[in-house]
């Protein structure tokens, strides 16, 4: 079979075929960031001469993974045109397809991550239909940096040139820029929120599919005051040409200095879980006013992007195995007393214990977690919205770890339960049926606009993905209740608390 071609407006590329299938990998959406675009917006690419090769992979933003070992293979390719997007379609080359197209936000903290995860190939959604597209965009200091003389919020302009490159182009590959759904989850997931919430984005897509979403942004000035930190550390000005005169090595070591990826100390994951402590990202988008105006929830709370649909959701226990770097604090006492000693009333402490099966105080810690970064705003944005939302609870238990971890549905959403890794984390015999179902589920809401059970606002209704799924009503109560059941003035030391008696 001859290779796929298709035409973008800087040029023709050439994929591969899989199958049924079409993979155009590492397409430019704009210039190399490096020289003098190093720190700028992203610019326009200039036309290539000839049929450029899009058979493999391109580099990646990411040069150090997020930690030693992901449950998500997340391939590092080196080279410095990162600004890439890969595309999958079954319709390449016709214009007249015009078949609905998803493109995929991958996570890792805003600091890691690959958009050429073998989880994130599009060939079943190609079989059923519809067109995918994931991008990068610059991590870490170098996307969400605030540097004297170089424009904020860079990651978050490479989203919006990847989804306006989409626009213009997406035709060539058989996909329809009028029927766009933006996806992605933790960290995707996040910026899939910020987008929603942007009035300048507003025109890229018609709706919005959020998983395991993160809603944590920084201010302008915290921004500013970490670049003054970095520049110390680095002995050099705080201005866009003495970052850009450094290597990447060295702004990745001052990086890690001024975010690391080591766990907080016991105490601070006692605070975070269970008062009112919050594990806040370092680099994130910068809430600088031109561009992002207001945080996630304030945007939320304006109506900003209120009337496009959303499907959004989250794991049972997404981050529930960090609670294990409290278990030697925690040892001596029980959950219910943990929760009474952090001003938690008495009779949700007791419920929240019972029905959530937690038999322990770290379980505890570790579910505190995950309400607190995950479940509880999603609950939030679902609610605060009024129109148009979806909700979705992940709750199949992964037989090798024992419980619904983060990043766990993946496998299930992309209907790849034969890809590397995707063992480790769901066993040898992952349920199909389970796939089917998730993976049906967001085609349908793909292509029509809604999922396939009631919206969030008849009787605060949801999915529940399990064994046996269903839907059913109100599956985050718990989750909002946690969130306003502690009494407010109780202020306590944590590192008080956990101290044994």
């Amino acid at each position: 079979m001859n290779r796929p071609e298709a035409m973008t407006n800087a040029g023709p590329v050439r994929g591969v075929w899989r199958g049924g299938s079409a993979a155009f990998y590492g397409i430019p959406f704009a210039e190399p960031p490096v020289g003098e675009n190093r720190f700028m917006e992203p610019r326009a690419r200039r036309p290539w001469y000839g049929v450029r090769d899009a058979s493999r992979p391109g580099p990646t933003p990411q040069r150090r993974p997020f930690m030693a070992v992901s449950s998500v293979p997340e391939p590092s390719y080196p080279g410095d045109d990162t600004l890439l997007v890969n595309v999958f379609t079954s319709a390449p080359g016709n214009p007249d397809a015009r078949l609905p197209v998803f493109v995929w936000i991958h996570g890792g903290a805003y600091v890691a991550g690959s958009p050429s995860s073998s989880w994130y190939d599009g060939r079943a959604f190609n079989r059923d239909g519809v067109v995918t597209v994931s991008i990068s965009y610059r991590l870490g200091f170098d996307g969400f940096g605030s540097i004297p003389g170089a424009p904020e919020n860079r990651a978050v302009r490479d989203w919006l040139a990847a989804l306006e490159w989409v626009q213009e182009n997406i035709v060539a590959f058989g996909g329809d820029p009028s029927q766009v759904t933006i996806g992605g989850q933790s960290a995707g997931g996040g910026a899939v929120l910020t987008l929603l919430t942007m009035p300048r984005a507003q025109h890229l897509f018609r709706a919005a599919i959020v998983g395991s979403g993160t809603t944590d942004h920084v201010e302008l000035h915290e921004a500013r005051d970490q670049t003054e930190t970095m520049a110390r550390l680095l002995g050099i000005a705080s201005n866009r040409e003495a970052f850009a005169d450094l290597d990447e090595d060295a702004i990745l070591d001052a990086q890690d200095v001024v975010a690391p990826k080591s766990e907080p100390d016991a105490g601070r994951v006692v605070a975070n879980a269970l008062g009112d402590g919050r594990m806040r990202l370092r680099f994130a988008p910068v809430v600088d006013g031109p561009l992002v105006e207001y945080d996630v929830i304030e945007a939320v709370r304006r109506g900003i992007g209120s009337d496009k649909p959303l499907l959004i959701g989250a794991t049972a226990h997404e981050f529930n195995m960090i609670g294990m770097a409290a278990q030697d604090a925690v040892a001596d006492t029980q959950a219910l007393d943990l929760l009474e000693k952090f001003g938690y009333d008495g009779d949700f402490a007791k419920r929240f214990v019972r029905e959530l099966n937690i038999s322990t105080p770290t379980d505890l810690v570790g579910q505190g977690i995950t309400e607190r970064l995950f479940r509880g705003s999603t609950e939030l944005i679902a609610s605060l919205r009024t129109c148009s939302t979806w909700l979705y609870d992940f709750r199949w238990k992964s037989p090798t770890i024992g419980i619904a971890v983060h990043c766990l549905e993946l496998p299930y959403v992309w209907d790849h339960l034969d890809a590397e890794l995707v063992s480790t984390s769901s066993g040898d015999n992952p349920p199909a049926s389970l796939a089917r179902e998730i993976h049906s589920s967001w085609v349908r809401f793909i292509t029509e606009g809604e999922a396939p059970w009631p919206s969030y606002n008849f009787r605060r209704s949801g999915r529940t993905f399990d064994v046996e799924s269903r839907t059913v009503e109100d599956p985050y109560r718990l989750s909002r209740d946690f969130l306003v059941a502690r009494t407010p003035d109780n202020d306590v030391d944590p590192h008080i608390l956990i101290t044994k008696e």
